[in-house]
């Protein structure tokens, strides 16, 4: 029998998790790998295709080490695609032939009728390096996509499908028939509960009704930011399939809805109607006694800042449990309470607004988690030290020159191998803090244009600048930093079993960096490297004997001790 290589080994495991994420979703499966077809002027294959009604997805799977590999592949897959997208109905014709049984499961639908996506999965590309206009069609399927939508699908089964119809930019009338109707489909709800808004800042007005379980489902979307695609799921809450499966067994032996509310925010083209079915303006609404308001029926519009687990509670799934679920969809109502916002509200605004009533629910009830918690700070005061040390990570984690690229987990679903709740919050954010621009043992000290940096100039062009330029400059001191750790240590930075990329390891060369700013300020690569040259320190593996490395995941600011004492003290 022949022995796989690792890369054969990670090949089968990227397209068994594909297979399970599209198929719990409820797309049909198309067994297209190693059928290589011509179409136009190139040959090649598709690894995987999946069928929903009249949506078709293409997908490619690489494991290509190399970047320079992944731009060859990426520019051939993208003229492949391109001559797919020129003669779809000769694909479509092949894909009907040989795969009917799949086909006859939805609608039979004309070829233009049919949507097709080129989706490029390689667990080494990032958004970040993926250039979407030099690649299009092609669309990067990352690796923490994947498994966000693998985590989603496994919880909520078909009812992800929405998530990836999100994710595609697909609308509610993109899929299957076109409605002989207009094609703009409303969710009409009567206002039953007009609530007093007093309280809520300028612009803001709240609104409670009932809503289909089944509408939440398709148009719920949880806290996150219009551009999601582009940084997907860094602060989405991964969904508890356990606590799921316990309130839909409740939903199933009680087929009755709950009594308290799900918290959302509604769309800034929700519409609202007075008694005599006339338009008005939410600003010229005084009481939304006898008013009712129209939805957009789109997917990803109404955000969800509690209930989520309550609303998803009621997916389409293939359990035991389905055949009760599956009528109180459609039946049962939710009560909810909607925010509405101007339609010229800044989106920041929002944001901020939404991220605060996140984390005063989250707080008061069951926590939400800490990584949650930090980027929701990061979007309610760019000027709080944990939001710039985030932003820093961010940098530094997708800066390709950098010795930490791709190295921080900062989402959920993030197969990196540092966490980095732990070096926000107890190293990173006091050495990047801009509370006093005078401290000496802030990189802000540094910093040429720190003065643009204070409160009387915050909300201007020019202190938003500085802001972004401060970002960079704190995440280059410490790429410079972290470069001469690499030079010094090669060998163990490369050894997945070593410490030298542990917490403890990386909070204890940041916090003796912040030690020794007062007396020896910023510097290059050989004054770094002159100096850690003399720190006597193991990064092996601690073993029975204790000849490896010495602190445990808390003990960085003991590490950080003996950093400045051999290193940083003359």
């Amino acid at each position: 029998m022949t022995q796989l290589s690792p890369q054969e080994k990670e090949k089968i495991r990227l397209h068994k998790q594909i297979r399970s994420c599209f198929e719990k979703a409820g797309f049909e499966y198309l067994h297209t790998d190693e059928v290589e077809k011509t179409f136009g002027q190139k040959t090649g294959d598709i690894d995987a295709t999946f069928l929903y009604q009249n949506i078709l997805i293409l997908i490619e799977e690489t494991v290509t080490a190399k970047s320079s590999d992944i731009k060859d592949h990426l520019r051939k897959k993208r003229d492949f695609a391109n001559e797919i997208n020129s003669n779809l109905s000769e694909v479509l014709s092949w894909l009907r032939r040989d795969y009917s049984s799949s086909f006859s499961k939805f609608c039979h639908y004309l070829d233009s009728s049919y949507k097709c996506f080129h989706l490029y999965s390689c667990p080494n590309l990032n958004d970040v390096s993926f250039k979407r206009d030099l690649y299009s069609p092609l669309i990067n399927f990352s690796s923490e996509t994947l498994n966000y939508f693998l985590s989603t699908s496994k919880a909520i089964e078909k009812s992800a499908r929405y998530e990836i119809f999100g994710f595609l930019g697909l609308n509610h009338s993109d899929i299957g028939l076109i409605s002989s109707s207009s094609n703009t489909q409303e969710i009409d709800a009567a206002i039953i509960s007009p609530e007093e808004s007093a309280g809520l800042p300028s612009g803001i007005r709240i609104v409670s009704f009932m809503m289909k379980a089944k509408d939440l489902l398709e148009c719920g979307y949880v806290l996150r930011k219009d551009s999601w695609r582009e940084d997907i799921n860094v602060y989405q809450r991964v969904l508890d399939a356990k606590r799921i499966k316990t309130i839909r067994k409740f939903l199933a032996e009680k087929r009755s809805t709950f009594v308290n509310n799900i918290i959302v925010s509604l769309p800034s083209s929700t519409r609202f109607y007075n008694d005599r079915g006339t338009e008005c303006l939410l600003e010229d609404i005084r009481s939304f006694s006898g008013y009712k308001m129209s939805i957009p029926k789109e997917y990803n519009t109404i955000g969800i800042i509690d209930g989520q687990h309550r609303i998803y509670a009621h997916f389409e799934g293939n359990d035991t449990l389905e055949n009760e679920i599956e009528p109180l969809r459609n039946r049962l109502h939710l009560l909810v309470t909607g925010f509405v916002f101007d339609r010229d509200m800044n989106p920041k605004d929002r944001s901020v607004f939404e991220s605060e009533m996140f984390i005063n629910i989250n707080q008061k009830a069951r926590p939400a988690s800490s990584e949650v918690i930090q980027y929701v700070k990061m979007w309610q005061d760019s000027y709080d030290s944990i939001a710039i040390a985030r932003q820093v990570l961010i940098a530094l984690n997708s800066d390709k020159h950098s010795k930490l690229y791709n190295k921080f987990q900062l989402s959920s679903v993030s197969n990196a191998p540092i966490k980095t709740v732990t070096i926000i919050s107890f190293a990173l954010r006091y050495l990047v803090s801009i509370k006093d621009l005078n401290d000496e043992n802030s990189l802000v000290y540094y910093y040429e244009q720190k003065q643009l940096l204070s409160s009387e100039n915050e909300g201007t062009v020019e202190a938003a600048d500085a802001y972004n330029n401060y970002i960079t400059f704190a995440a280059q001191v410490l790429n410079t930093l972290f470069k001469t750790v690499y030079e010094i240590w090669r060998t163990d930075w490369e050894d997945e079993d070593s410490k030298v990329l542990s917490v403890a390891s990386i909070n204890g060369f940041i916090m003796a960096l912040q030690k020794s700013l007062p007396r020896f300020g910023i510097n290059d690569t050989n004054f770094y490297k002159e100096r850690l040259e003399r720190l006597e320190i193991s990064f092996k593996k601690n073993t029975s004997e204790g000849d490896g490395f010495p602190y445990g995941p808390s003990q960085y600011r003991k590490f950080s001790v003996q950093i400045v004492d051999q290193c940083f003290t003359d």
